[in-house]
């Protein structure tokens, strides 16, 4: 492993596959997103939506205080034969004080607070998920933005090579030491290193746009890029079956689900004891303050049964039930399909690792070859198409280690996605 690391970072260094520092690093790009993402902000409201839903199936075992205040101001016209309409006028002010309370119940409240509560802790969980989902996207995004970067880079030395080798090829026909149609040859290599250079520089425009868009960034800003290196996490799975108990267990998605299912469960049971024979005990106090105090208090026991709603009651159960069983099925089929997107993630950083250090090595013999057939050719050992030979063989090699590397860094975050692994910047 150590060979293997000190192999990748001399080649990273020969060949500059990443951008030179640059104004937004990685950390920053991260913050802007937590700062401006609206996916990020509609995931903590909704959040912020299921706590108050607690709060108010919390409410319900409390009693409840009312103030009242009134003001009457009434004029009344009465027809009367004998003495002509009569006017009646009344105003008063009252004031008093409400006071209720549900003391018992068959269980329908205890059932929809613990409904709630799971809701709140599926909905904490979800968007525990749509943060790091986000945040995955973010790096995502800033890699394949450095690794257009990097293969512009490439592209232009490749041009600037061949322009090289056609000046010297020019030179060489002129003083008679190469046969004129290799002017053409080398000018059709140089036309096409143009072309991948254009088209290079077209899909880093495409990546830095995709990645303002996410981090809010203004559309006309420049987005220069700190580099980044390849560093392995030491907290991954070793092991395929580790990596998937490990995502089984703290998958934000997967435990919303399974909160979602006790939630269904929840209201199950409330459905349940609303076809059934319910109960309840309310107490309620009235103080009257003005014009006159007086008061008034009530204890009412009410029992109630659905003996007859053409089978609304039982219905609403078996929706509940249904939906119940729905929820579990799916969870079923999440996991299932958790197992095999760890499985892919996990073979994929395994396979990307190896990559990367095949096409290390490939790149130092290419830049030796290239340089052996560069030097033959001045000397006049060589033929040009030798020499583009080499070229091209650099050029792959070169765009191979780029796409291996920023493979390697993206399947390392994919697998620390799906296996529920701590993302950079999900502490705060």
């Amino acid at each position: 492993m150590m060979k293997f690391k000190f192999a990748v970072s001399l080649s990273i260094m020969a060949i500059s596959i990443v951008a030179q520092a640059g104004t937004l690093t990685l950390d920053e790009a991260i913050k802007l997103a937590k700062a401006n993402n609206g996916t990020l902000k509609a995931a903590t409201l909704d959040l912020r939506a299921a706590k108050e839903r607690v709060t108010q199936a919390r409410a319900a075992f409390l009693p409840t205080v009312t103030p009242v205040g009134s003001y009457v101001d009434s004029i009344r016209n009465i027809p009367n034969p004998q003495f002509g309409n009569q006017t009646l006028s009344f105003n008063q002010t009252q004031t008093n004080a409400q006071l209720s309370w549900r003391a018992l119940d068959a269980g329908q409240r205890l059932a929809q607070l613990q409904g709630q509560r799971a809701n709140e802790s599926s909905q904490e969980a979800s968007t525990r998920q749509t943060i790091r989902q986000v945040l995955f996207n973010v790096q995502q995004n800033y890699f394949e933005t450095l690794r257009a970067q990097a293969l512009e880079t490439v592209a232009n030395s490749q041009l600037n090579r061949s322009q090289t080798v056609l000046e010297q090829t020019k030179a060489r026909v002129e003083v008679g030491d190469a046969a004129r149609r290799e002017i053409l040859q080398a000018e059709a290599d140089a036309l096409n290193a143009t072309v991948n250079s254009i088209t290079a520089k077209n899909r880093s425009n495409t990546n830095a746009a995709n990645l303002k868009a996410i981090i809010g960034a203004s559309y006309d800003s420049s987005l220069e890029l700190s580099s980044v290196t390849y560093k392995m996490s030491e907290d991954l799975p070793k092991l395929l079956a580790e990596a998937i108990n490990l995502g089984m267990k703290t998958r934000p998605d997967l435990v919303a689900r399974r909160y979602q299912a006790d939630a269904q469960s929840r209201s199950l049971r409330s459905a349940t004891i609303s076809a059934g024979l319910s109960y309840a005990l309310d107490l309620s106090y009235n103080r009257l303050l003005t014009p006159n105090t007086g008061s008034d208090q009530n204890v009412s026991f009410q029992v109630s049964f659905p003996l007859f709603d053409g089978g609304r009651s039982r219905s609403i159960v078996n929706e509940q039930r249904a939906s119940l069983q729905s929820v579990q099925a799916t969870i079923n089929q999440a996991e299932k399909d958790a197992k095999s997107e760890i499985e892919s993630a996990f073979l994929a950083f395994s396979q990307n690792q190896k990559r990367m250090e095949a096409a290390a090595l490939a790149v130092k013999a290419a830049k030796l070859n290239f340089q052996s057939a560069s030097e033959s050719r001045k000397a006049g050992a060589s033929d040009l198409l030798e020499v583009l030979t080499a070229q091209v063989s650099l050029v792959t090699a070169e765009s191979n280690f780029i796409e291996a590397t920023y493979d390697a860094l993206i399947s390392q975050l994919r697998l620390r996605l799906v296996t529920g692994l701590p993302m950079l910047g999900e502490d705060n």
